[in-house]
């Protein structure tokens, strides 16, 4: 598995699915989508500026070409 650290800078409930904006201790941000299942809007909420360890198995990595 690879993983990073950060904080949740902002979140988007969007019903469905809430996205978290995660900046990254090692720079640069993240974005991940995060299936709601059982939660609501201020749940979530509640979750802006917690630290948290991002992890994700390395066959789900993709490499992205770069723009010129």
């Amino acid at each position: 598995a690879h993983g990073v650290d950060g904080v949740i800078e902002d979140v988007l409930y969007f019903g469905v699915n809430t996205r978290f904006l995660v900046c990254l201790d090692t720079g640069g941000e993240m974005t991940v989508v995060e299936q709601n299942q059982a939660t609501h809007g201020a749940d979530v909420a509640a979750r802006r500026g917690a630290r948290v360890r991002l992890i994700w198995r390395r066959q789900h990595m993709h490499a992205l070409d770069a723009v010129s």
